[in-house]
């Protein structure tokens, strides 16, 4: 188990996106071709609720408002399971991609959507592929503008052009002119002076297990809470193999499908988790707005 000292719960997020709609994958498939690939969201949003309640767990789920907009009965069935339903955008663009006023017709446009599925307020959000970088800081003034309370965009780790830089590594309050938005940034685990990734996604599927639960266990000792993500997708080996996708990408994309679930099941049963929204409000989740 954890540390006996931590009494806190770590965080767990689920960016709600279909196998397709990776960066990895958009150089390969356009969004004009989305509608006609293999739609897998729904069976692996499922699969993972099913996992998440064995063990009596709720998460985020960062929902992609195009995603939203086609499944509106699986969000709220994500939501009638006691999981926070948060915001990743309409269709997956880089913020630092669309300039200040794309960013806000992007966001705005998603949250309408939810808003519209479940009746109750976002208060959270996660950038696309975490693409909020130094040179467009002004989104977090967005978000707040748009209600936005809390962001985990930040991966702070050398090789991510991180937003409020590298040295970030625990919830931090932002100042902005439209209000305050807190960021809970990636896990990251610092040894020897190198920050190692233990927030999830691809990183958790390549590691041993073991380094993972380290990292997290590292944390918990000093009293900062994990935050910790992973894709629906990630917990299905049987996704196609699609052509026109470099080998190195594919390779991430894939590597160690088939291990994730059984991964995440010890990380269930060895640490405590919650949605991110309990981080501001111990007993919120998707309140009546």
């Amino acid at each position: 188990m954890t540390d006996p000292e931590w009494r806190g719960a770590n965080y767990l997020s689920i960016d709600v996106e279909d196998w397709f709609q990776v960066t990895n994958y958009a150089k390969a498939v356009s969004r004009s071709q989305w509608e006609e690939m293999d739609q897998r969201l729904s069976t692996n949003v499922r699969n993972l609720l099913r996992v998440l309640g064995e063990y009596d767990v709720t998460a985020t789920f960062f929902v992609l408002g195009w995603a939203a907009e086609r499944q509106a009965d699986l969000v709220r069935l994500i939501a009638g399971n006691g999981h926070e339903i948060a915001s990743h955008g309409y269709d997956h663009r880089p913020v630092c991609g669309l300039g200040e006023a794309g960013f806000r017709e992007d966001l705005s446009k998603s949250l309408e959507i939810l808003s519209k599925v479940v009746r109750s307020e976002t208060i959270g959000f996660r950038a696309p592929d975490f693409s909020i970088d130094a040179n467009s800081r002004w989104a977090f003034s967005v978000m707040a503008e748009l209600g936005i309370r809390y962001d985990s965009s930040v991966y702070p780790i050398p090789w991510k052009r991180s937003a409020i830089g590298n040295a970030i590594h625990c919830p931090t309050e932002i100042t902005t002119p439209a209000g305050v938005v807190t960021e809970f940034p990636i896990a990251t685990w610092e040894v020897a002076g190198m920050r190692i990734p233990i927030g999830g996604g691809g990183y958790f599927r390549l590691y041993p297990y073991s380094l993972t639960a380290m990292g997290i266990r590292n944390l918990n000792r000093k009293a900062i809470p994990a935050v910790f993500y992973l894709h629906p997708w990630e917990i299905d080996p049987d996704q196609p193999v699609y052509p026109g996708v470099s080998w190195h990408r594919r390779w991430r994309h894939r590597v160690n499908l088939r291990k994730t679930e059984t991964k995440l099941r010890r990380l269930l049963e060895e640490f405590r988790f919650q949605p991110l929204c309990r981080g501001l409000d111990p007993g919120k989740v998707n309140s009546d707005s």
